[in-house]
């Protein structure tokens, strides 16, 4: 979750008290998708409501974000792109017969 005016490139320090306050609006944010869908769905669904509920409530989120992996100083990897649970349901397994 990114604050307003902030970019990956040069993130802002946010005071405290600010910090605070999104933080307690993330989880109240949280606690409500949960206790509206229960437990046992995907990942993705939970994702997806949680980033409604939390630009209902005026912050502007950014999902699957790429995040770049640096290890020993040198360029590891990049997160690749999640497949969903469709897609790796209908992708045929390898070796299994």
């Amino acid at each position: 979750m990114m604050i307003q005016g902030e970019t990956m490139a040069s993130p802002t320090l946010v005071p405290m008290p600010r910090i605070n306050q999104v933080s307690g609006i993330v989880v109240n944010a949280a606690m409500r998708v949960h206790s509206l869908l229960g437990p046992g769905l995907l990942e993705s669904a939970y994702q997806a409501c949680l980033a409604q509920e939390l630009r209902k409530r005026g912050l502007r989120v950014d999902t699957q974000v790429g995040l770049p992996v640096v290890y020993e100083g040198e360029p590891a990897a990049q997160r690749e792109e999640r497949r969903t649970a469709h897609q790796f349901l209908r992708r045929p397994l390898e070796g299994w017969h």
